[in-house]
């Protein structure tokens, strides 16, 4: 029902039916459709000999490109010939080489046109796939190497640096895949041929001469390439086929034999180059599984005498990589560690002065190696934090202070209230204002300063942040010195931060003219009037109690009368506690001009009346009604009957035509045992 229903869909699209979607995403759902119901004859039989009988190259060129799209997503491997001949002409006419070399890759070798995308690899460098029809087309794992290396040393030679890298990589993933019996780019190689593909892969690196070789080449070609390509990688690549119990003893020996011949004759490659080739042979003859050569003493002076007196200043680095890692594979028997540590030290070799000293247990050294090495110097407080001997380091920290200092004083600062607490005070005058700065700033994050150092790191403040930054930093500490931090702030003119000060040394009219001083030159500069004014309201509203109405709340509804801002005027007015008659004889008593001069103010007074005035009558009658429900209360509790006692609560003897003293909580007395005056029970007022 579905395949026909299928067969219905493909007819109404050839035969230019319209649907809502587009053409593309038609004949997407035709093909996974078809390969879901696997069903694929209706894909090259109806499908693609409809739009080629209706010659519409339009449908065409969107069924290839949506089959390409199948077969990269792997839903699709066996393509007819003649089909994937057309597609590959497609994809080379669009020029999406990629596209073209996935689908090469992908499909069974069976259906491609071996001529054909040879061809194309070749023309378009397309090496990934050429190295796929070499193999599965041919069984031919060599041609490859024998075709594509010549190719990376061509553009080495050119200086065609992406190009090659691009190449070289995917020729040592290849080699990698050959000798650990894997297929390139994916899968595997028939177990019955992974031996032969092995030792044939071997064979061709370490030929001694190409096929097309002239009169010029040296010896050994395929692993000069490579070992001129990426050193380094390439023996990488040796060192996991060389863990593989697979790989036999003799092809080890004859890679080992080639190399030691390159280091004792050869020199095109560089210093460091040649160290980790030497590294490579060191671990081979440590490895378990390798126990293959007996290095002699002069390959051990050759190769560190070319690391460390090299003049290839540009490869510093990588020379004293290459020089650490043969010190770390332990073959330095003939070496004493101080002599090492001579040669490491000529040569400015200070990572390995490191290691050598760490071995030694000389920690400070290890801390002196860092200073002095200018790529590793920033990296030195890493160290000190990962260090667990940090009480042997104190001194040495200590006596290298001023050159941590200069690399960052934030990072000491850290250090030093985390581990050296105590020390902080004994290091913090020996520093610049602006190192000591930082150096508090780190030291924060452990500790609570003392009351000297939170002063001193508040006077730097001033000078080294921003305003809003002090402001916070004095709300939290408040046990800073008042004198030297109001002196600092004056003579940086941090008024916001004097008036903070001022007041928390009491001197509430002090601050209130510094901020009143801020407002009117905001005022005059178009600067923030609100929020300069909702500063100084909540200063009159903290220090209400030492203030004076007339010289805080008066000159601030003066100046505020002549913005002409009715808003603010009002929000002042309600803030303030100040009654009608008060403000109104203020100003008038104390302003020039008329009446009409302050509608504003005293409209707002106004206002301000009528609002108190409502909410006194409120707030009245809350009261009042609540005196009401509690009265109403009691009368109803008084009409309320009471039942009558057998027994004194007090002699617990029963009442007998006697007269009896009855609470309204259930208690009663005899009279000659309560004072008849007395008008609370006496069990209930005791407990």
């Amino acid at each position: 029902m579905i395949v026909e229903i299928l067969i219905t869909y493909i007819d109404f699209i050839l035969n230019g039916g319209t649907t809502n979607v587009p053409v593309t995403s038609s004949i997407n759902t035709i093909i996974n459709t078809a390969v879901f119901l696997n069903q694929k004859n209706l894909l090259y039989e109806r499908t693609w000999e409809g739009i080629e009988y209706n010659r519409d190259t339009v449908y065409r060129d969107i069924f290839l490109q949506e089959l390409g799209t199948a077969i990269i997503d792997s839903k699709l491997r066996d393509i007819p010939p003649a089909i994937m001949q057309q597609l590959v002409m497609h994809l080379a006419d669009m020029q999406l080489w990629k596209e073209l070399e996935l689908c090469i890759i992908n499909v069974n070798i069976e259906c491609l046109d071996i001529q054909q995308v040879l061809q194309l690899s070749r023309q378009h460098s397309m090496h990934s796939a050429l190295i796929s029809i070499w193999n599965r087309g041919m069984l031919d794992y060599i041609s490859p190497l024998q075709e594509l290396l010549p190719k990376l040393k061509s553009t080495l030679d050119s200086g065609q640096y992406d190009f090659s890298r691009n190449l070289g990589n995917k020729l040592l993933v290849y080699i990698n895949c050959c000798f650990a019996g894997h297929a390139y780019p994916h899968g595997d190689i028939n177990e019955s041929v992974v031996e032969n593909v092995r030792n044939q892969v071997f064979q061709c690196l370490c030929i001694q001469h190409s096929i097309n070789a002239d009169e010029n080449e040296e010896i050994y070609p395929y692993l000069r390439i490579l070992l001129r390509f990426d050193t380094k990688e390439f023996l990488n690549v040796l060192a996991m086929a060389f863990n593989d119990d697979k790989f036999s003893g003799q092809l080890k020996q004859r890679f080992i034999d080639i190399f030691i011949l390159i280091i004792a004759q050869d020199t095109f490659l560089k210093a460091h180059e040649m160290g980790w080739i030497f590294t490579f042979l060191c671990k081979q003859a440590k490895s378990e599984k390798s126990r293959l050569i007996n290095i002699d003493r002069f390959m051990y002076d050759k190769i560190i005498t070319m690391l460390i007196s090299s003049r290839e200043a540009d490869t510093h680095e990588e020379r004293q990589a290459a020089f650490l890692d043969l010190m770390l594979t332990d073959n330095f028997e003939y070496f004493q560690a101080e002599q090492l540590l001579t040669f490491a030290r000529n040569a400015e070799f200070y990572s390995v002065c490191s290691e050598i000293h760490e071995r030694r247990g000389e920690h400070g050294q290890v801390l002196r190696c860092y200073l002095l090495d200018p790529v590793r110097k920033f990296n030195v407080f890493d160290y000190l934090e990962q260090s667990p001997h940090k009480s042997e380091l104190q001194p040495h920290v200590m006596d290298n202070f001023d050159t941590l200092i200069e690399i960052n004083s934030e990072r000491v600062g850290y250090f030093f209230g985390k581990y050296y607490t105590n020390l902080i005070k004994t290091v913090i005058n020996q520093i610049p204002k602006k190192q000591q700065f930082f150096f508090l700033k780190g030291a924060t994050y452990f500790i609570e300063l003392e009351i000297p150092l939170v002063t001193l790191y508040m006077q730097l403040q001033c000078e080294f942040c921003n305003e809003s930054d002090i402001l916070n930093y004095i709300r939290v500490h408040k046990n800073i010195q008042l004198e030297p931090a109001l002196k600092t702030s004056k003579e940086h003119k941090l008024y916001h931060v004097t008036a903070l000060l001022q007041e928390r040394q009491g001197n509430y009219q002090e601050a209130f003219d510094i901020l009143f001083t801020r407002l009117q030159e905001a005022i005059r500069k178009g600067g923030d009037i609100e929020d300069a004014t909702e500063e100084l309201v909540s200063l009159v509203h903290r220090g209400s109690s030492v203030l004076e109405p007339k010289s805080t709340w008066l000159p601030l509804l003066q100046c505020l009368s002549n913005l002409n801002s009715r808003e603010l005027l009002r929000r002042v007015l309600g803030s303030a506690d100040l009654n009608l008659a008060t403000e109104l004889h203020l100003l008038l008593q104390h302003s020039l001009g008329t009446l009409g001069d302050f509608r504003d103010l005293i409209t707002g007074l106004f206002e301000k009346c009528i609002y108190e005035y409502s909410m006194q009558k409120s707030v009245s009658k809350a009261v009042y009604s609540d005196l009401h429900d509690q009265l109403a209360k009691t009368i109803a509790l008084s009409k309320r009957g009471i039942s009558n006692p057998q027994f004194c609560s007090l002699c617990r003897r029963t009442f007998k035509n006697t007269l009896l003293l009855l609470f309204r909580c259930g208690h009663g007395y005899h009279l000659e045992c309560a004072e008849s005056t007395n008008t609370i029970c006496f069990l209930c007022s005791s407990s």
